[in-house]
C-alpha cells in the first residue's frame, strides 16, 4: 500500500519498504502540469521506483484522489492495469468514470475494510472475442449495404436500456449492419459487434511517457481558459482515445450515431466526416444543461454550435428541447423522433442518410 509520509504529503512510503520516494506535486495532474519537462521526469521515476518493489504492479485508486491520473497515466503509456477503489456514495466527475470503466476490478470500501469484488470475468481485449469480425481488408470492403456505428457512454446501472443500445437494437433488428462503440474494458453484452474503448481521462492525451508536445499543450492550456471545461465533463476526453482506437483499424460506416448524455465527447462527429466520409446523427435527447448556465452558456453554445456544424441530423425529446437546440444554420434538421414507431422512424432515417435523399 503507497501512503503519504506523515511529515510530508510530497514523500511517498510503500508498505514492507524503507526506501521512500518523492513527487513532484502533492497531487498528480495532466491538466496542471505534471507533465511539463520538469515534473515528468520525476513521476516517471514514482512508475520505476513502484516496478522496483513490485512485481507486474496493479495500481487500485480512489476516483478523484491524489494519484489518480498517476494510475490513468501508467494505463495509457505503459499498459498497468488499474483497479477502483469504490466509495460510497459513488463518484459522478468525468475521472470517477473513466476510472471505474478502465478498471479490471474493483475494492469496495465496507465497514472497516477492504473487501475485494474482483469481476469474475478476464479482461477482454475487443479484437479477440469472438463476436468480433476482422477488420476488413482495403480493396475488400463490400459496399452494398448500409454500415452504421453507434457511439455512447451510457451511465445508468441498466446500460443495455439506454438509448445507444436502444439505436443498435432496432436497427439490427432491421437488418442493417450496426456496430457499438463504448467506454471501458469489459464487455457487457454480446450483441453484434460492440467495440470498448477504455476512457483514461486526461491520460487519453498521451501514448507515451515524453513531455506534451508544443500543440498538445496549447490545448491544454486552451482548455484551462475555457468557461466551459469540457474536460471535467462524462466523457469529455473520450474522443482522442476513441481516434486513437479507429485510426488503426479499417472499419468503414455509411452513418455514425452518437448519443448522448453524456455530450462531451459529441466532437467525434468531426471526425467521422473526416475518416468515413460518413453521414452523422447527433442524438440530444435533451440539449447541453450547460447553454442556460449564465456563467459559461456563450462558450457552451459556441462548443454545441461547432459540434452540430458537423451534424447531418440532430434528434432530441420533444418539441422543448428543439427549441433549445443551438443550430449551426437556420436550416438545420432538428427532429423528434416518432415514439409510436421508433424503430420505423430510425430505420427511415439512417437508410435516408447512407443513400444521400430527403427524407420526409
Amino acid at each position: 500500500m503507497v501512503t503519504r509520509h506523515p511529515a510530508n504529503p510530497q514523500v511517498l512510503m510503500l508498505s514492507g519498504c524503507g526506501t521512500p520516494c518523492g513527487i513532484p506535486q502533492p497531487t498528480m495532474s495532466i491538466f496542471h502540469g505534471s507533465l511539463d519537462p520538469e515534473s515528468l521526469p520525476v513521476w516517471r521515476y514514482v512508475l520505476n521506483w513502484l516496478t522496483r518493489f513490485v512485481h507486474n504492479p496493479l495500481l487500485v485508486v480512489q476516483a478523484d484522489d491524489y494519484l489518480t491520473d498517476l494510475a490513468l497515466w501508467a494505463s495509457a503509456t505503459r499498459n498497468w492495469p488499474i483497479g477502483a477503489i469504490v466509495t460510497h456514495p459513488l463518484s459522478q466527475s468525468a475521472q470517477a468514470y473513466a476510472l471505474h470503466g478502465s478498471a479490471v476490478g474493483f475494492l469496495s470500501l465496507a465497514g472497516t475494510g477492504l473487501e475485494p469484488e474482483l469481476e469474475d470475468e478476464p479482461l477482454v481485449l475487443v479484437q479477440s472475442t469472438a463476436d468480433m469480425r476482422e477488420p476488413e481488408q482495403a480493396g475488400t470492403i463490400q459496399r452494398d449495404h448500409t454500415r452504421v456505428l453507434v457511439v455512447g457512454y451510457p451511465t445508468t446501472d441498466d446500460p443495455e436500456s439506454s438509448r445507444t443500445f436502444q439505436w443498435a437494437r432496432e436497427l439490427s433488428a432491421r437488418g442493417l449492419d450496426t456496430d457499438l462503440a463504448l467506454p471501458g474494458r469489459k464487455r457487457s453484452s454480446t450483441e453484434g459487434r460492440i467495440h470498448r474503448i477504455p476512457d483514461l481521462g486526461q491520460a487519453n492525451l498521451v501514448t507515451s511517457e515524453a513531455p506534451l508536445s508544443a500543440s498538445l499543450d496549447q490545448f491544454v492550456r486552451f482548455e484551462q481558459s475555457r468557461p466551459f471545461q469540457i474536460r471535467e465533463t462524462v466523457g469529455g476526453m473520450w474522443g482522442w482515445a476513441f481516434e486513437r482506437y479507429f485510426d488503426r483499424r479499417r472499419d468503414e460506416y455509411d452513418v455514425v450515431i452518437i448519443v448522448g448524455p453524456p455530450c462531451g465527447y459529441f466532437d467525434i462527429a468531426s471526425y467521422a466526416h473526416r475518416k468515413w466520409y460518413a453521414r452523422v446523427v447527433l442524438d440530444y435527447e435533451s440539449p447541453l444543461p450547460e447553454v442556460v448556465d449564465p456563467a459559461v452558456s456563450e462558450d457552451a453554445r459556441d462548443v454545441a454550435k461547432g459540434w452540430n456544424f458537423n451534424a447531418d441530423l440532430i434528434v432530441v425529446r420533444d418539441r422543448p428541447a428543439a427549441e433549445a437546440v443551438v443550430r449551426s444554420s437556420p436550416d438545420q434538421r432538428v427532429e423528434v423522433p416518432d415514439h409510436a414507431d421508433l424503430g420505423g422512424w430510425m430505420e427511415s432515417r439512417v437508410t435516408g442518410l447512407a443513400a444521400h435523399t430527403f427524407f420526409g
